[in-house]
């Protein structure tokens, strides 16, 4: 599991602390972690915050394989993996809610 998320190092990852691990790296741990259970469905509340662009591609990539299948919610002000994931959208601003479907 640890590979198709883009680790080359399995070993590398398994003899590191968590405190040594890039947050890039981290967030893809704890993505792995969060699969291990087999969900049907995946929420996301802001994956990609605070990440670096060559992060924040690797995870959408991951989330759009991942996507075919289980259910993918995802909660963020990202609007690169908005245009990048998602079917629907609901949009919340100022107690106010839409939804949006993506063509």
């Amino acid at each position: 599991l640890l590979e198709k998320l883009g680790f080359d190092d399995v070993d590398l990852l398994w003899h590191s602390y968590a405190n040594e691990l890039s947050l890039g790296m981290a967030r893809r741990v704890s993505l792995a972690l969060a699969l291990l259970s087999k969900p049907q469905i995946l929420i996301c509340d802001e994956i990609t915050a605070s990440l670096d662009k060559e992060n924040v591609q690797k995870i959408i990539q991951i989330l759009k394989k991942l996507k075919n299948t289980l259910g993918l919610v995802c909660i963020t002000h990202d609007l690169n993996l908005v245009n990048s994931l998602a079917d629907e959208v609901l949009f919340l601003e100022k107690n106010q809610a839409q939804l949006f479907r993506v063509d």
